[in-house]
């Protein structure tokens, strides 16, 4: 039994020490990191972070598994920051989308033969002789889209 009990301190001193450098290493990454953050374009004359941490991982062989998960880790954020992108990306296209069909909703509910009229090819001619200004007030907003129909 006091064997037993020798080996799980043990194998607890063991465990502690190496949750402390593990957490030692995550804090130099973290550190390596911002500092590649808050200075992307400077020249350095530092390895890059990369090669530390291969240098890490080559005086620290014991530590495999945590390198390990660090890199699982590492793959796992760049993918979940793929994913977030595109998903910004279609979100921003579907309030473009449906800003572009609330502005020609309104558009039709003030001037119902938009359509025919900007079909026209004497519309066409008109708007292209117009001024900049007027142009413009067609896109800024629904009302003025329907003003210049008027016109």
């Amino acid at each position: 039994m006091t064997r037993a009990t020798q080996k799980a301190a043990d194998l607890e001193r063991s465990n502690t020490e190496l949750q402390q450098q593990m957490a030692l290493l995550q804090a130099k990454v973290d550190l390596l990191s911002q500092q590649s953050l808050s200075h992307p374009n400077q020249p350095n004359s530092e390895p890059e972070p990369s090669d530390q941490l291969q240098e890490l991982h080559k005086d620290y062989q014991e530590l495999d598994p945590v390198f390990n998960k660090l890199d699982e880790s590492e793959q796992l954020n760049r993918k979940l920051e793929q994913r977030l992108v595109a998903i910004e990306k279609a979100r921003q296209e579907q309030e473009a989308e449906q800003a572009r069909q609330a502005f020609w909703s309104k558009l039709r509910s003030l001037h119902p033969d938009v359509e025919q009229l900007s079909a026209s090819e004497d519309f066409k001619g008109w708007f292209a002789r117009q001024t900049a200004d007027v142009q413009e007030l067609s896109r800024v907003s629904p009302l003025g889209a329907a003003q210049v129909m008027s016109l």
